[in-house]
């Protein structure tokens, strides 16, 4: 009697079993077949003007989809085992295929570990690198990088489509030419020179100045001019020549444009900060 009892029970045993592994079978495919069709209509085809934003949406589609793969080749390990163990009368509970799960599993984390901007985002890893650039530049006082700007301009509007990934790119071009290479020494130069020199659009340097820029050209012209003679002076330039030298050197058409404009950006005239410079040289000496 016992023995028609086992039998029966592993016969019932065997029917539910297979049941299970079909059902199993069909929610894990439904499942993907689900997924596939969320992520294809919501988000595979998700489309952008703006070039930023279509980056992300491209980052977003390219991570979804590696990981709906995972998933899917989880779940077909998953059924590959039920059919093994079906076809083979045994109940391994998957253990004998645990490799398989664990070489997909550590694909994913070494994915995770090479671009890890998944998990905070393309976007930030795009402003630590602009924060890591301004950090770099000389005057960045005087810079406005800040990128949610309020610009009602229509042409200025589609230029910031075009340009506002480059606008650090651009800045340091231009304290580049202007600190570096002294393009700024040249007397005449404007602000349509100064660009053909830097070998960037006029309008992209306007566009620059006019919001990325607490001061205008003229302004920062003066400014830049006024820091490359304070340099010259403790470089001790002044030993062999003269202020009206200095101020010719550096740009200025006379001397007493020069003058107002030292006055302006250092706050003393240019002879009190070399006798201030003088003064300061001459205690470090005695110092030393």
């Amino acid at each position: 009697m016992a023995g028609v009892i086992a039998l029966v029970f592993n016969h019932y045993f065997v029917y539910f079993r297979l049941i299970g592994h079909v059902f199993f079978t069909i929610i894990g495919l439904y499942y993907v077949s689900l997924s596939y069709v969320l992520l294809k209509n919501k988000l595979w085809n998700k489309q952008a003007s703006i070039i930023h934003i279509q980056k992300q949406n491209t980052l977003i589609k390219n991570w979804s989809l590696f990981f709906f793969i995972i998933c899917l080749l989880l779940i077909l390990r998953v059924l590959v085992t039920i059919i093994i163990d079906f076809y083979l009368d045994e109940n391994s509970y998957g253990r004998p295929y645990l490799f398989v799960s664990l070489i997909i599993t550590w694909a994913l984390y070494i994915k995770l570990l090479v671009t890890p901007e998944i998990l905070y985002g393309y976007n930030f890893f795009i402003e630590k690198v602009e924060e890591q650039r301004t950090l770099e530049f000389v005057l960045k006082e005087i810079w406005v990088f800040e990128k949610n700007l309020a610009i009602h301009n229509r042409q200025d509007l589609e230029l910031n489509k075009k340009i506002r990934d480059k606008i650090t790119l651009y800045i340091r071009d231009i304290e580049t030419a202007s600190l570096t290479n002294h393009l700024l020494r040249e007397e005449t130069v404007n602000l349509g020179e100064f660009a053909h020199q830097l070998e960037i659009p006029k309008s992209h340097l306007v566009y620059i100045f006019k919001y990325h820029s607490k001061f205008s050209f003229i302004e920062f012209r003066k400014t830049v001019r006024i820091l490359d003679a304070v340099n010259l002076i403790e470089m001790n330039y002044l030993n062999l020549n003269t202020l009206d030298c200095l101020a010719k050197k550096v740009g200025f058409t006379s001397y007493n444009t020069f003058f107002t404009s030292f006055k302006e950006v250092a706050g003393v005239t240019p002879r009190i900060f070399c006798q201030e410079f003088t003064k300061k040289i001459a205690i470090q000496t005695t110092l030393s």
